[in-house]
C-alpha cells in the first residue's frame, strides 16, 4: 500500500517506520541478541534475520500489506535508519559480543544493526506502577484492615498446602514408577530458577527408561515399598482419628495458633508474677500532658476536678444515685437459679481469674483492672445463662488490651484462656473450648453492654497525686494502692467516682498510718459524708469477702449446671432464658 500523493511505501513516513519498529519490538517481535556498545548493554540483529521475520510474520502481513518481496525488506531497514530508531554497527573481529558505531548508514543484509527505540512503553509504564503500588501496600501491611489481613494469611496457608501437597504427589509418582524402571517427573522444570515462568511449567511431564546400573537401588527400594506395606496393614486402625487430628491441624494452621507470640525466655517464665516497684506503678500511669492542646485541658479537667457536679456525668461509667441492692436487681434471670451471695462469690472467682490471667499475659495493671470494669458492667445486663463466665474472662482481656493501646494477640489470649479452663484432662490433648471465634462473637455483645462507652477513669493517678501533695508517698503508698486494687473486687469501684475511691483508700491508709486524716482531708473539696460513706463500705467489703468465700464452691457447681454449651451465641442468646427458666424471654433481655 503506498500513499496516492507522493508514491512512497506505507513504512517509509516517520508514523510508519514507528508502526513499524513497534511491531518489531512488542511481545512478538524479531528475535534479538545482546552485545556491548560503548560500554552499554544494547540489543542487535542481522539484516538478512529482518527479511527473513517480515516475509513470515503475520502481523506484518496484517499490518503492511504492500510488503511482499524480500527486496522491499532493504526499504524498510533503510526507512528505520533514516528515523532514527536503528543505526549500523561494526563487529570486532577478535570479540564478537562487541559493536562499534559504523560510518557506513546504509541498509544490507550482512550488516549488523543496533536498536536505538525501545519500544512500546504502554505495558512497561503500567508494570512499574503496578510495582509501586503493590510496594506501597505492603509497606502499609500494618494498617490494613483485618479482614484483608485474615485473607492474606489464608491464601499463604493454603498456598504452602498446595506446594506441600504437590512436592509428595510429585515424589511418589516418580518412586512409583522407578521401581517398575522409568523416571516420571510432573513438570520436571518447576523448580528450575534459571527458567521464566513460562518455561517452568513446559513440559508437562517428562519420561524416560532408568538406567540400568540403577537395577539393585530399585530392587532394594521394592523390597522396602512391600515391608512398609505389610507393617501398614498389621497396624490398628486409627483411620477416624488420624482425620480427626489431620482437620485439627490444619484448622490450627489456619487460625495461627502454631505460631508463637513469646520468645523461649517468655514461656519459661511465663508463670513467674512480676511484682512492680514504685518506678513501674508510676511508669505506667504516666500521662503526658500538652497545657497548649484543648483536649489535653479537658481530659484534665475531667480527671482532677474536685466538685462532684463536673466528675458525675452520665457520660462516665459509675452510677449515679444506685446502691448495692439496685445493682443486684438489674438482671433478675441469674437470681431465679442462685442466691445474691452465689452470684457475688461467682463474681469474686471470676476476678481473681482475671487477676491470675494478667501476669501469665504479661500485661500492664491497668489493663487488668480496665478488663474487671469490662466484666462487671457486662453482667450487669448479662446472664450467666447466656454467657459462659472463661468465655467473657477471655473475651474482656481481649478488648481491654485494644482500649489500652497494647492489643493482645487473639491467639495467645485463646491459648492462655484454654490453660485456665481445661481441667480433669491433658490439656495439650483437649480440644480447645474456645475458639478464636468465639472471644470476636463475644466482643460484640461485650462493646454493646458497655453501650459503646469503653472510656474509663481509674483512680490511680488521682491517689498518686494526693499522696505527692501532701507528701504521705513513703508511709501510705502501699496500703492505698492495695485498698485501691481491692475496690475492683467490689461493687465500690461501680458506684462512686474514681477520685473519691483514691480518697477513701488515702482515708484508711493515713488512719492506719497514725496521722490525723480529718485534718488532712480538711483541705481537700470533696462532701466528708460520702467519704465517710465508701470508707465504710470498704469495711462491709471485708466482712462479705469472708462469708462469701463460704459458698462459692457450691455456687460454682451451680453455675456449671447453667452456662451455655459452647455453641453459637446467637443459639445461646435465643435458646439460654426458656432452657434455664420456664420464665419470659422479656425478662432474660
Amino acid at each position: 500500500m503506498t500513499d496516492g500523493k507522493s508514491g512512497e511505501m506505507s513504512w517509509e513516513s516517520e508514523a510508519g517506520a514507528k508502526k513499524m519498529a513497534d511491531l518489531l519490538r512488542g511481545r512478538k517481535g524479531m528475535p534479538v541478541r545482546q552485545a556491548i556498545e560503548l560500554g552499554k548493554r544494547v540489543e542487535y540483529f542481522r539484516g538478512d534475520k529482518l527479511a527473513a521475520f517480515l516475509m513470515d510474520s503475520a502481523g506484518a502481513k496484517k499490518h503492511f500489506a504492500d510488503l511482499t518481496s524480500k527486496e522491499q525488506v532493504l526499504s524498510v531497514g533503510s526507512a528505520l535508519v533514516q528515523h532514527g530508531f536503528i543505526h549500523r554497527s561494526d563487529r570486532d573481529a577478535k570479540n564478537r559480543k562487541l559493536l562499534t558505531p559504523s560510518r557506513n548508514h546504509e541498509f544490507a543484509f550482512d550488516g549488523y544493526y543496533t536498536w536505538m527505540y525501545e519500544g512500546p512503553k504502554t505495558m512497561r509504564n503500567l508494570l512499574t506502577a503496578l510495582l509501586i503500588i503493590g510496594f506501597l501496600i505492603i509497606t502499609c501491611f500494618p494498617i490494613w484492615p483485618q479482614w484483608a489481613k485474615v485473607a492474606l494469611w489464608y491464601c499463604s496457608v493454603t498456598f504452602l498446602i498446595f506446594i506441600a501437597m504437590f512436592v509428595v504427589v510429585r515424589l511418589v509418582l516418580f518412586f512409583t514408577l522407578w521401581m517398575v524402571g522409568y523416571e516420571y517427573w510432573l513438570l520436571p522444570n518447576i523448580f528450575d530458577d534459571n527458567l521464566g515462568v513460562a518455561d517452568s511449567f513446559k513440559p508437562i511431564f517428562a519420561i524416560k527408561p532408568t538406567d540400568p546400573s540403577e537395577r539393585k537401588y530399585r530392587l532394594m527400594g521394592i523390597i522396602a515399598f512391600a515391608a512398609f506395606c505389610v507393617w501398614v496393614k498389621n497396624q490398628p486402625t486409627d483411620f477416624d482419628e488420624y482425620m480427626s487430628l489431620t482437620k485439627q491441624f490444619t484448622d490450627d494452621i489456619y487460625s495461627g495458633k502454631l505460631l508463637s507470640d513469646m520468645s523461649q525466655k517468655d514461656q519459661d517464665n511465663i508463670d513467674k508474677v512480676k511484682v512492680p516497684d514504685l518506678e513501674d506503678l508510676l511508669k505506667d500511669d504516666d500521662v503526658e500532658e500538652d497545657e497548649d492542646d484543648d483536649d489535653a485541658k479537658f481530659t484534665k479537667i475531667l480527671e482532677e476536678a474536685d466538685e462532684e457536679d463536673e466528675l458525675d456525668r452520665d457520660l462516665l461509667y459509675w452510677m449515679r444515685d444506685v446502691t448495692k441492692s439496685d445493682l443486684r436487681k438489674r438482671n433478675p434471670l441469674d437470681r431465679r437459679h442462685l442466691t445474691d451471695d452465689e452470684i457475688d462469690s461467682i463474681h469474686l472467682a471470676n476476678i481473681a481469674l482475671l487477676e491470675e490471667i494478667g501476669p501469665r499475659l504479661r500485661v500492664r495493671q491497668i489493663i487488668i483492672y480496665t478488663a474487671i470494669i469490662f466484666y462487671r458492667r457486662f453482667y450487669q445486663t448479662h446472664s450467666f445463662c447466656n454467657f459462659d463466665p472463661h468465655l467473657v474472662v477471655g473475651t474482656v482481656f481481649f478488648l481491654a488490651s485494644k482500649v489500652e493501646e497494647s492489643q493482645l494477640s487473639l491467639a495467645t489470649v485463646a491459648s492462655v484462656l484454654h490453660h485456665y479452663t481445661t481441667t480433669g484432662v491433658d490439656e495439650d490433648e483437649a480440644m480447645y473450648t474456645f475458639q478464636d471465634k468465639d472471644i470476636l462473637e463475644c466482643e460484640f455483645y461485650v462493646i454493646e453492654a458497655l453501650q459503646f462507652d469503653l472510656i474509663l477513669h481509674h483512680p490511680f493517678p488521682s491517689l498518686l497525686q494526693f499522696l505527692d501533695e501532701f507528701d504521705l508517698h513513703d508511709e501510705c503508698l502501699h496500703l492505698s494502692w492495695q485498698l485501691v486494687q481491692y475496690s475492683y473486687r467490689t461493687d465500690i469501684i461501680l458506684l462512686h467516682a474514681p477520685f473519691m475511691v483514691a480518697y477513701a483508700a488515702a482515708y484508711i491508709a493515713c488512719v492506719e498510718a497514725g496521722y490525723n486524716a480529718d485534718q488532712i482531708f480538711e483541705g481537700v473539696n470533696i462532701k466528708k459524708p460520702l467519704l465517710l460513706k465508701i470508707v465504710a463500705e470498704f469495711k462491709e467489703a471485708f466482712e462479705d469477702e469472708k462469708r462469701l468465700y463460704q459458698v462459692q464452691a457450691a455456687a460454682l457447681e451451680k453455675l456449671e449446671e447453667l452456662v451455655p454449651e459452647p455453641t453459637s451465641l446467637e443459639a445461646e442468646i435465643a435458646a439460654g432464658p426458656a432452657a434455664a427458666s420456664s420464665g419470659n424471654a422479656t425478662d432474660a433481655k
